[in-house]
């Protein structure tokens, strides 16, 4: 396989600077329609580049007999190809990724057809290689449709059924190819049965091509990778090589996954801070590619400062330097709502205070509403309804996007889809209960409380449990009679203590800032959505008690209890 980089340079040959960040990444198939295009400037096309390591070039008269021959199917209703070796068919294929060599897309599809009918008659005869080859030409030419043509779906199938004679480099071929026909039942099991075809000793000598091809096949079908020994490799390449950092398609490819199998490590997460401002990669970035830059971060709950600072004032800068014209019209710093969703979300989940309430209101919301009035999330009421709560764990109430998305309509068909959303949509309607009463009237929705299954939650916050325990024998001279552990907001579900008067009056709420509300390099900074749930709290009538991890930590039991009888007692 031919490398994407020369070990001469410090960087990889395909960097994105920002003068190609511009370009248009988006074009025609041979059939007319808009796809992506595989060249140097998208990941797809380098991986194909790599993956295709013989030349697919012909000499003048094997254009000129291939040329012939299309000209001749252009006018003839049949043409026998059984009377033409493979070379000669593969020519005729690759002559096709031309669009001028045809009239229209009709014509073209028929040729297509008539050329797929050809490979599936003689798939018996191929061996892996040719079989690769073949595959090659359909990405070149219909790269949006090679998973709807027979050929594709049978020379899987064939290759499947041989896995354990391939080698490590056709291993990897299938797994790229495997990984464009996302929504395939099986999947996930024939990726991660592939992947353990790969021996320890295969893993450790990928290259990151390899590891690319593997990563972008299971992200971009979801499927979650067990092979430990793969993850392993993953970070320690990341650590090894940080002039990948100069080099976003395949950096955000490895990060990528990385979140998906929940791999980080806070050390690999300061290297890769530090290399980013000693480097100073971060102008090779889009705005898609510093949203998942940052969601790899919040995902861990590790918060760095400088490095939020510094993403977020370019974000900000990106969306105000954009002028939205289509969004059928794909360029690589063009911001898509889902990547806005994505940034938001990191920036509320990390109880980050920079975002001004202005660049909210003057750049992001105008962009979104743009957008969606072009057609963007139309049919996807969900994605408005998360930005929504983001932006309300921030703080700013998005009045303009309320409006669209919570109507009775939308509400019924949120809560007709499932549970996670029904939850997501239960915390906003909370929120806005308990911040924005007039609002919450005006719409007249309210939320269906879900039961909420404690266990799991408490196995991971054993200092809570330890207060509770506490609590119920603390001598304390008020009239508190019984404690409870639940989620005092509904749709937010983050345990908490309620302490009740005549066990039915609610007079305190009790917080416990552990691992699983404290953001990671911090000194008992919260979460966003504990920050959240202090904050509705705090607007509550009963009276609030936060308790430090550290103080329940080093307390006794008999300190704790008399710590906790004496803030009980000031607080109510």
């Amino acid at each position: 396989m031919r490398p994407l980089y020369n070990k001469t340079y410090t960087i990889l040959r395909s960097t994105v600077t920002r003068a190609n960040l511009q370009k248009k990444f988006s074009g025609r198939s041979v059939t007319g329609e808009r796809t992506r295009l595989l060249n140097e400037t998208t990941l797809t096309g380098r991986l194909l580049y790599y993956l295709n390591d013989k030349k697919n070039e012909q000499g003048d008269q094997e254009n000129i007999n291939a040329n012939k021959l299309l000209g001749k199917m252009k006018k003839q209703a049949f043409v026998d190809l059984g009377q033409y070796d493979i070379k000669q068919i593969n020519c005729i294929f690759n002559m096709l990724r031309d669009r001028h060599f045809l009239n229209n897309k009709f014509q073209t599809l028929k040729l297509l057809q008539n050329l797929d009918h050809e490979y599936m008659h003689r798939l018996n005869e191929m061996d892996p290689e040719q079989i690769f080859d073949v595959l090659n030409s359909y990405m070149a030419a219909i790269p949006n449709r090679i998973i709807q043509y027979i050929f594709y779906k049978e020379s899987m199938n064939k290759l499947l059924g041989i896995k354990e004679t391939l080698n490590k480099e056709q291993i990897i071929k299938l797994i790229f190819f495997i990984g464009l026909n996302k929504k395939h039942v099986k999947v996930h099991d024939i990726l991660r049965s592939l992947l353990n075809l790969l021996g320890e000793k295969d893993i450790q000598t990928l290259s990151v091509e390899d590891i690319c091809i593997i990563c972008q096949a299971t992200f971009k079908t979801g499927t979650k990778v067990y092979n430990k020994v793969f993850l392993d490799k993953i970070v320690q390449y990341l650590n090894d090589n940080l002039f990948l950092l100069k080099d976003p398609a395949l950096f955000i490819a490895l990060i990528k996954t990385v979140r998906q199998n929940r791999c980080q490590t806070e050390d690999l997460l300061a290297t890769i801070s530090c290399t980013m401002f000693f480097n100073k990669t971060l102008q090779y970035y889009s705005f898609a590619a510093l949203s998942h830059i940052l969601a790899v971060y919040s995902d861990y709950l590790y918060y760095d400062e400088n490095l939020l600072d510094a993403i977020t004032e370019k974000s900000i800068r990106i969306l105000k330097e954009y002028h939205f014209t289509s969004r059928h019209k794909y360029f690589l710093e063009n911001p898509r709502i889902k990547d806005i969703k994505t940034l938001l979300w990191s920036l509320s989940n990390l109880n980050y205070k920079g975002l001004q309430a202005d660049d909210i209101k003057d750049v992001i919301i105008p962009i979104i509403m743009k957008r969606y009035a072009a057609g963007e999330c139309r049919d996807d009421n969900m994605s408005l309804l998360e930005i929504i709560s983001h932006l309300w764990m921030l703080n700013y109430h998005a009045y303009e996007l309320i409006d669209i998305v919570l109507t009775k309509e939308n509400v019924q068909k949120i809560r007709a889809t499932s549970l996670q959303n029904k939850h997501k949509l239960n915390q906003l309607l909370s929120c806005i209960f308990f911040e924005d009463r007039p609002l919450f009237q005006k719409l007249n929705i309210h939320p269906q409380c879900e039961d909420y299954e404690q266990k799991f939650q408490l196995e991971k916050r054993p200092l809570l449990t330890k207060v509770m325990k506490n609590l119920e024998s603390a001598s304390c001279s008020n009239e508190i009679t019984k404690f409870e552990l639940g989620c005092q907001i509904p749709g937010l579900n983050i345990l908490g203590i309620t302490g009740y008067k005549k066990n039915i009056y609610k007079a305190v709420n009790i917080e416990v800032l552990d691992e699983y509300t404290v953001l990671k390099n911090t000194e008992d900074k919260p979460t966003g959505p504990m920050q959240l749930k202090l904050r509705l709290l705090n607007g509550a009538e009963e009276g609030l008690i936060v308790i430090p991890a550290k103080d329940v930590e080093d307390y006794t039991d008999e300190e704790l209890r008399e710590y906790l009888g004496d803030e009980i007692d000031l607080v109510c």
